[in-house]
C-alpha cells in the first residue's frame, strides 16, 4: 500500500489556488519587474525601533582653538618681557623686581572674529587669567603682580613703542601679530630671608605657669583696630589714628578745582538722592573716596587735598549709618588713550559693586563703560548706606 506524502512543491488543487484578477497580475507583474521575481516584499506588520544615527563631530584642527593661541602668546610674550628687560638687572641686584600694573594687547592686524572671540570673556574672569599666565610663565617670579589692575585689548589705537614684545599667532587659516606692552615699574622687592639657628625651648618658670604678655593690659595693643566705618555684621566704630578734620563749608568746585586748568573727568557722587560733582585734574591722581574723616557726609581727596570738603552730609540724619570706608576707592590714575582709571578697591571693608558684581582689589574703569548709566556702588550694591559715583567726560 502506498502512502501519500506531502509535497510542497506540488501545486495545490484549483480551487485552493484561485487565479488572481488581472489588475492584480499587472501589479505582481511590476513588483516582479522591480525587484526581481519571488522577491517580492513581506507587508510590514509593525516596525521595530530605530537606532539613533551615529554622529561624529570632528573637532577642529590644532592652531584653531582661540583661547589656548591667546593666551599662548601671553605666556611667549611675558617670557620674552621678563628675559630682556628684567632678569639680566635682577641677576645683578636680587632685590629688583618689575611690578605690572597693566598689559595692553593690541590686535589690530587680527580678524574681526578672533577680536570678538577675545572680547567675549567677561573682563574680571580675562584679567583674573592674564594674571595667572604672567604667573606662571617662564621669568614670571622677576614680576610683581600685587598691584595688578587688568589688561586692555587694544583694537582701534596703535601701542606706542618702547617695552612692547610681539608674538606671532595662528588663527582659523591665517597668521597675524599680537603686541604685548607691560606698564609698570622698576621695584625694590624683599629680600631673601636669612637662615637662623633654631631658638632653643624656654624653660618654664617654677611656680605659677602663668606669665602675662608684654602687651597685655596696654589699652590699644592687640586689639583689631578699623577705619571708623561700620561692618554690616557688627556695625562697630573703632579709635581713629588720625584727628578728624574740620567740616568744611565750600562746596567741592571751589575746593578741588583750580581755575584754567580743564579737568581730565568728573566725579558724580550720590546718597540718599542728592548728588554733586566733583573735577578730577591731571596733577592730582591719586584722587580717594571714601567716608569724611567726621563720620558725616564723604570726601574726594586728591594728592594735593589737604582738608578735603564735606560732601553729601546734609540730608543725614543723626542716627545715619554709612556701610563706606574711609579711603574706600582709590583712583590711581587715568590713562587718556584708552579713557580708563585704574581703581584699587583695598580698603573698602564692605564691598565695591559694579553692575551688581563685586569688584576685585584692582580693577580697570573705563568712561565707555559707565556712559550707560552705570553706578559704581561703595559698601554694598543697594540700599541707603551706600555711596554711588560715576565717571563722566570733562
Amino acid at each position: 500500500m502506498r502512502a501519500n506524502t506531502f509535497n510542497p512543491d506540488r501545486k495545490m488543487p484549483g480551487f485552493l489556488n484561485p487565479p488572481a484578477p488581472a489588475g492584480k497580475q499587472r501589479g505582481a507583474g511590476l513588483v516582479d519587474w522591480l525587484f526581481g521575481p519571488g522577491n517580492t516584499p513581506e507587508p510590514l506588520l509593525h516596525t521595530e525601533p530605530q537606532a539613533a544615527p551615529d554622529i561624529r563631530i570632528t573637532p577642529p584642527a590644532d592652531g584653531n582653538f582661540w583661547v589656548e593661541n591667546f593666551f599662548n602668546a601671553l605666556t611667549e610674550a611675558t617670557t620674552l618681557f621678563a628675559k630682556r628687560h628684567v632678569e639680566l638687572v635682577h641677576q645683578e641686584d636680587p632685590l629688583t623686581f618689575y611690578r605690572v600694573r597693566e598689559v595692553k594687547i593690541e590686535c589690530k592686524d587680527a580678524p574681526a572674529q578672533f577680536h570678538r572671540d577675545v572680547l567675549s570673556l567677561p573682563a574680571l574672569v580675562r584679567n583674573r587669567v592674564v594674571k595667572s599666565r604672567m604667573q606662571k610663565a617662564p621669568g614670571g617670579e622677576y614680576l610683581m603682580l600685587n598691584d595688578f589692575f587688568g589688561s586692555t585689548i587694544a583694537a582701534d589705537i596703535t601701542l606706542l613703542e618702547g617695552q612692547i614684545v610681539q608674538t606671532m599667532v595662528s588663527y582659523s587659516g591665517s597668521r597675524f601679530m599680537l603686541k604685548f606692552a607691560f606698564e609698570g615699574d622698576y621695584v625694590t622687592g624683599p629680600a631673601a630671608p636669612e637662615a637662623t639657628p633654631p631658638a632653643a625651648p624656654a624653660e618654664a618658670p617654677a611656680g605659677n605657669s602663668f606669665q602675662p604678655t608684654p602687651t597685655q593690659g596696654v589699652p590699644g595693643i592687640g586689639q583689631q583696630g578699623n577705619d571708623g566705618s561700620p561692618i554690616r555684621e557688627t556695625l562697630l566704630r573703632g579709635r581713629e589714628d588720625d584727628l578728624p578734620l574740620p567740616a568744611g563749608r565750600a562746596t567741592p568746585l571751589q575746593t578741588m578745582a583750580a581755575p584754567g586748568i580743564p579737568p581730565v573727568a568728573n566725579l558724580r557722587l550720590r546718597s540718599l538722592g542728592a548728588d554733586l560733582v566733583v573735577p578730577l585734574l591731571e596733577d592730582n591722581f591719586p584722587y580717594t573716596v571714601g567716608r569724611h574723616p567726621s563720620f558725616q557726609g564723604y570726601c574726594v581727596r586728591g594728592e594735593h587735598d589737604h582738608q578735603p570738603a564735606q560732601l553729601l552730609h546734609e540730608l543725614e540724619r543723626p542716627d545715619f549709618c554709612s556701610f563706606v570706608s574711609r579711603d574706600h576707592i582709590v583712583l590711581d590714575s587715568f590713562d587718556p588713550s584708552t579713557r580708563q582709571f585704574r581703581v584699587a578697591a583695598v580698603k573698602g571693608r564692605n564691598g565695591s559693586y559694579f553692575k551688581a558684581t563685586a569688584m576685585p582689589s584692582h580693577f580697570l574703569l573705563s568712561l565707555s563703560a559707565m556712559a550707560k548709566g552705570e553706578w559704581l556702588k561703595l559698601g554694598g550694591s543697594s540700599g541707603d548706606g551706600i555711596l554711588e559715583v560715576r565717571l563722566e567726560p570733562a
